[in-house]
């Protein structure tokens, strides 16, 4: 099997890092091209009753997204590395992403303080869908 794409999740902590570091090598490693995802929150139009310019929010919350991902991508060390930052949550987004990019891994950092170094899984070349206790 031949990659040509390989995903990672990225937010903003160490274990992101780290897998950005494991993606950018297998990347290399593999002569794939890295998309490194964030997905930023979507904002609320009311918050406590109270109209809220959520457009606004939107654009600072994926300006800050995109700073991020530029960030990563510098500590990467990959070659052909796209970024795309997008809202909704980082599973709606890592879903839509390796399906939009046709993607062969998927990377990610552990959740929490998990004390595991980064996943990386075979990113199957199937419709993802929820499971029935996710939803």
């Amino acid at each position: 099997m031949i990659a040509r794409c390989i995903v990672c999740g990225i937010d903003d902590s160490s274990g992101a890092r780290k897998a950005a570091r494991v993606a950018g090598k297998l990347a290399r490693d593999l002569g794939a091209r890295l998309v490194l995802v964030h997905g930023a929150p979507v904002a609320p139009s009311v918050i406590f009753g109270v109209p809220f310019d959520s457009d606004a929010f939107q654009r600072d919350v994926l300006e800050d997204a995109q700073r991020l991902l530029e960030g990563v991508a510098r500590g990467c060390a990959a070659g052909d590395v796209a970024r795309r930052a997008e809202l909704g949550s980082a599973i709606e987004v890592l879903v839509r992403v390796l399906e939009d990019e046709n993607a062969d891994f998927l990377v990610v950092g552990p959740v929490g303080a998990a004390r595991c170094g980064p996943c990386c899984s075979a990113a199957p070349r199937m419709r993802c869908s929820r499971s029935p206790r996710a939803q």
